[in-house]
């Protein structure tokens, strides 16, 4: 098979983006959790399954992830669009997930693949050896830090989630933003229950 040339990802974005979506997904059904899935919409508010995911005294949590897949270079990199980076700062509770996949036939084993930054690193190359072992997570632990509370946004009620969008709502860049928001999870940690909104999924809601 053919390396990739420089400046160009060793898989698809889409490609790593899914993959590492539907494992996570299989991860908390492994967990017990029963899950539903919705595309990312404009009218976000009238998808959500408010019975199914708000009740009262339950600890609800809602993140998101902004996959990234690696390129190759002389030092292989994740590249960090800086007008995403700065629309990201006002959603705190969106993190980035850096793919290391390098073929496709690892797709298995893409939620492994992933690397959390702690914190998030600057717009521009990342480049692989640049964290030298530390300053990310696995998702092992990232996934700790959201069911203690360390890490995500807690929502009450529906109210909360709508408003946890309201910095972008505005914006100039929505549409984009959008687009290139990969994943979001809402999950109830007692009732065992989680919603993902996706931008792979194909909107039921123009």
């Amino acid at each position: 098979m053919t390396s990739p040339p420089h400046g160009t990802t060793y898989v698809p974005e889409r490609q790593s983006e899914y993959w590492a979506s539907r494992k996570i997904e299989d991860f908390f059904w492994d967990l017990g959790y029963e899950c539903l899935s919705f595309p990312i919409s404009p009218r976000i508010e009238k998808l959500i399954p408010a019975d199914f995911i708000f009740v009262p005294s339950h600890t609800i949590k809602i993140f998101g992830l902004q996959y990234k897949a690696l390129y190759r270079g002389a030092v292989d990199y994740w590249d960090l669009d800086a007008m995403q980076h700065q629309q990201m700062k006002s959603l705190p509770w969106i993190y980035y997930a850096l793919s290391e996949m390098r073929t496709a036939r690892d797709f298995r084993a893409a939620l492994h693949a992933l690397r959390f930054p702690d914190p998030a690193p600057s717009p521009g190359k990342v480049y692989i050896n640049s964290f030298a072992g530390r300053g990310y997570l696995r998702w092992w632990a990232f996934y700790e830090r959201l069911r203690d509370c360390h890490l995500g946004h807690r929502v009450h009620d529906e109210a909360d989630f709508i408003n946890a969008f309201v910095p972008v709502w505005d914006s100039p860049i929505v549409t984009r933003e959008l687009d290139n928001m990969a994943d979001v999870f809402l999950f109830n940690t007692t009732a065992r229950r989680l919603v993902r909104f996706s931008t792979m999924l194909s909107p039921l809601i123009q």
